[in-house]
């Protein structure tokens, strides 16, 4: 039993560590994502340095890890601890993926992924409230604090506390990462010239 959980795992992370944006700006626009634009490895940062099509591809296919993942948990194991720990295991992939030497993004689009299998109603109120919020602000980390913050208020109305317990700790791992992350993306960003305000929209 232990031998299956830990081979879900590493497949989890594995699969996680698939750095499909860093992949699609290499291939469709001869860019490293890591060191170039805001320096996150993600597909607004695909959209940013490759365009509105290479941004939502690799947005798809980011996302598609983490429903992957659920769903192959699902075929492990149906403790609903083991599941949300191969979540966990795919955002930190994500973040922390073995192909680029641990130089990964967020998690998010992994973890909206992962969610679509449990609070899809959350998901799609999040992504419109995030919209709005975009439109009145044209700041992405603003609208992305109301779409994620209301996504896991939301949660409550369809999942135990908790379950909802567990769905607020990927969350705040997403949070983790981002603090983390801002030395370096702070240092690509002065030099690549990134305005935040301009968001992915305008460049």
């Amino acid at each position: 039993m232990m031998g299956q959980i830990l081979l879900l795992l590493a497949l989890s992370y594995l699969i996680g560590s698939i750095p499909f944006s860093y992949l699609v700006a290499r291939f469709l626009a001869n860019k490293d994502v890591r060191y170039e634009g805001e320096g996150n490895v993600g597909a607004r940062n695909v959209w940013h340095l490759a365009g509105p099509l290479p941004g939502l591809l690799a947005g798809v296919l980011d996302v598609s890890k983490g429903f992957v993942v659920y769903r192959l948990a699902l075929h492990f194991s149906n403790s609903e601890t083991i599941i949300y720990l191969a979540g966990l295991a795919a955002i930190l992939g994500h973040g922390f993926p073995i192909f680029l030497k641990g130089r990964g993004g967020k998690g998010i689009s992994v973890a909206l992924g992962f969610l679509l299998n449990v609070i899809p109603q959350a998901i799609f109120i999040g992504v419109i409230l995030l919209g709005i919020a975009w439109g009145i602000t044209r700041n992405f980390n603003v609208s992305a604090g109301v779409g994620l913050g209301s996504m896991v208020l939301l949660a409550l109305l369809w999942v135990p506390f908790g379950e909802w317990l567990k769905i607020l700790g990927l969350m705040m791992v997403l949070a983790f990462k981002k603090i983390l992350d801002r030395p370096h993306e702070t240092a690509i960003r002065q030099k690549s010239g990134w305005f935040e305000p301009k968001g992915i929209i305008q460049r």
